[in-house]
């Protein structure tokens, strides 16, 4: 899978990076951590620019979930059951989705970004669950600014085996920063796990 995210990236630049990441945030379970990551290290060779990625990232993360809550809140519950068999989405997690919805539906909003399952599905459970407007625009726009530049920059600068340089050139300060950042992502992910199993009964 990740070989063709890289090819689709090659071929298609910020058309790539900002189709999958908006269908996946819709709903359809697509890799869009994938592409963000593939994206990031594909432009640490300077074919594409890492601003852009970022930016391209994060539009189509809002909208796709702009778009996956106007579904949800127009098609309701019913339409969402009979067709989520085809993307595992069932009556279970959803029942569960409106209790949780009720009371942290911000949080899982903010970090579903971090991981699969809420990355996918948060903004469809959002708009069936009537979250207001206002607030999931407000949250979902800073979890995809988040989750975009954290990953993009991650990948940018790490997985692209470039750790010696960035401690070369811009010193110990800068090396902090970035291992701060990968522990608070840690932590956003045990975080998120936890959502999950609240929403999967697992």
């Amino acid at each position: 899978m990740s070989a063709h995210i890289q090819d689709y990236v090659a071929s298609f630049g910020y058309f790539a990076v900002f189709l999958l990441i908006f269908l996946e945030s819709l709903g359809v379970p697509l890799p869009g951590e994938v592409t963000l990551v593939a994206a990031s290290i594909y432009a640490s060779t300077g074919k594409l620019q890492i601003q852009w990625v970022i930016v391209t990232a994060a539009v189509g993360s809002t909208l796709g979930g702009l778009a996956g809550y106007t579904v949800g809140h127009t098609a309701g519950r019913a339409a969402v059951l009979r067709w989520g068999k085809y993307v595992f989405l069932n009556e279970k997690h959803l029942a569960r989705a409106e209790t949780f919805f009720k009371r942290r539906g911000d949080i899982a909003v903010l970090i579903g970004r971090f991981i699969a399952f809420l990355r996918v599905f948060a903004a469809l459970l959002a708009g069936i669950n009537d979250m207001p407007l206002v607030r999931f625009v407000m949250f979902n726009t800073l979890g995809a600014v988040a989750w975009s530049v954290l990953y993009g920059l991650l990948a940018y600068e790490l997985g692209a085996q470039v750790f010696e340089r960035v401690a070369r050139d811009i010193g110990v300060g800068a090396l902090v920063i970035v291992v701060i950042v990968v522990i608070a992502l840690v932590l956003l992910r045990e975080r998120a796990q936890r959502v999950v199993r609240v929403i999967t009964g697992e």
